[in-house]
C-alpha cells in the first residue's frame, strides 16, 4: 500500500501471489483477487479475498473447493455483496464464464441465473 502523503509503502498481505483486480468498498475496505500460495496458483485457485485495512485482518470469501478461477470483483454500492466472474460450471474450469455473487463477509456463492 502507498502512502500518498509520505510516500512510503507497506506490503499488506503475506499471499505468495500477486494480488489483481483490486477494487474498493464503499467502506474503504479492499477486495482483489489472488491465491494463497504458489500451489494453490498451479491448481488453478484463486479466491477473492477482502481485506480491512484498519485492522489487517484478511478474509477468503468464496467458499468453493479447487478449482476456483475467480475474477473482476466488484463490491454493491451498499457494501452488502460482491459481484465476480468465475466458470459457469465449478466443477470444469474450461465452462463458460458466469457472473457469481457471494456475501461481502464471505460465504456461498450464488449464480446470477440462481444456482449455487
Amino acid at each position: 500500500m502507498l502512502d500518498i502523503r509520505t510516500g512510503t509503502t507497506e506490503q499488506v498481505t503475506q499471499l505468495a501471489t500477486n494480488p489483481s483486480d483490486l477494487t474498493f468498498g464503499p467502506d474503504g475496505r479492499l477486495y482483489f483477487v489472488a491465491a494463497r500460495t504458489l500451489e494453490d496458483e498451479g491448481c488453478y485457485y484463486r479466491n477473492v479475498w477482502q481485506l480491512n485495512l484498519e485492522t489487517g485482518d484478511l478474509t477468503a470469501l468464496i467458499e468453493q473447493p479447487n478449482p476456483l478461477i475467480a475474477g473482476s470483483p466488484s463490491v454493491s454500492p451498499d457494501g452488502t455483496a460482491v459481484a465476480y466472474l468465475a466458470p459457469c460450471l465449478p466443477e470444469r474450469i474450461s465452462s463458460p464464464t458466469g457472473l457469481w455473487t457471494v456475501p461481502s463477509g464471505g460465504g456461498e456463492a450464488d449464480a446470477a441465473d440462481g444456482r449455487t
